[in-house]
């Protein structure tokens, strides 16, 4: 008999209940009836050896409140009477565990982990050389490289805002993109792989030709298609942590961020140097290309969709 009232728990047969904290659905247990299990067996992401069938919704979101089983799935529309008690006592029914630390000694040797430090670390270095130094590329006398661009052209303005935009849409769209082929079926590592290959080698085969372009048209094209590639490659290793570590998505992110941080300090001071001893940009660009191939190829060979850490 379950039983629950606001602000002073969930019970079962009047014993304290509480939720689990498994935050890794595929080795999640489920709750769904026998007539809607084709309905899951097209999500991939689900593991059916893990599924417990019973007809009651309300009794299934009791079962994941107790800690017995982890989701209640129904894929039909249900009444607030069908599930306003069960509502309560699952709201009522905290976590058994508290947060788990991190395995930092695994970590730190793990390498579809280090695949996505190195794919963040790469991407950081080009994407801050763009964003610290692109107004004065485009500024530059053209004996250097540069486009001999006015700050206050619109053309200026245009080369600096437009990409950026694409970046954006690229990014929300990549994302959606990549979720929709998963659904569809297509491997997560598979998608993983080809999304990041297509930001990182298609942005560092745009970026080497940019140096040897004098029209401002052809220029712009290119930005934005370097800015349409990188968003994509958001669908490969920005979203892998939750794919390596569910339980620790957030660590995952935060550290593998910070590291790619440092690549935010030291690429700009990179470029200056640069300038200031060869006044050139065709070797900033040759180093993005060379550091973009560098990140695609590690992270196409060392990532993976597998979970790493439990």
């Amino acid at each position: 008999l379950f039983s629950a009232v606001k602000n002073k728990g969930a019970f079962c047969n009047e014993k304290k209940i509480q939720v689990n904290q498994n935050k890794d659905l595929y080795s999640s247990k489920y709750g769904i009836s026998s007539s809607e299990m084709k309905k899951l067996k097209k999500y991939e992401c689900f593991n059916q050896d893990n599924t417990i069938r019973m007809g009651s919704i309300a009794y299934k979101i009791a079962l994941v409140a107790k800690g017995t089983m982890d989701v209640a799935i129904s894929f039909t529309k249900k009444n607030d009477w069908d599930i306003a008690a069960a509502d309560l006592i699952l709201k009522e029914a905290p976590s058994k565990e508290s947060a788990r630390s991190i395995p930092l000694l695994k970590l730190v040797t793990n390498l579809p982990f280090l695949a996505i430090v190195v794919a963040t670390f790469c991407n950081n270095w080009v994407l801050f050389t763009f964003i610290s130094y692109m107004p004065k590329y485009v500024n530059s006398d053209i004996s250097i490289g540069g486009l001999g661009l006015s700050l206050e052209s619109d053309a200026f303005l245009i080369l600096i805002i437009l990409p950026a935009v694409i970046g954006v849409i690229s990014l929300l769209v990549g994302g959606f993109i990549v979720d929709t082929l998963i659904k569809q079926g297509l491997k997560v590592i598979v998608a993983r792989k080809l999304f990041n290959s297509i930001g990182f080698f298609g942005a560092g085969v745009l970026i080497y030709l940019i140096p040897h372009q004098t029209s401002v048209e052809i220029t712009l094209i290119l930005l934005c298609l370097i800015n349409f590639c990188i968003g994509m490659a958001a669908g490969g290793f920005g979203v892998n942590h939750a794919d390596i570590g569910p339980n620790y998505t957030g660590n995952l992110f935060g550290i593998a961020g910070s590291i790619g941080m440092i690549a935010a300090v030291f690429s700009p001071l990179a470029a200056g140097f640069i300038l200031e001893n060869t006044n050139s940009w065709f070797l900033i660009f040759n180093i993005s290309t060379i550091v973009l191939f560098f990140g695609g190829l590690f992270y196409l060979f060392f990532s993976s969709a597998n979970k790493q850490f439990d």
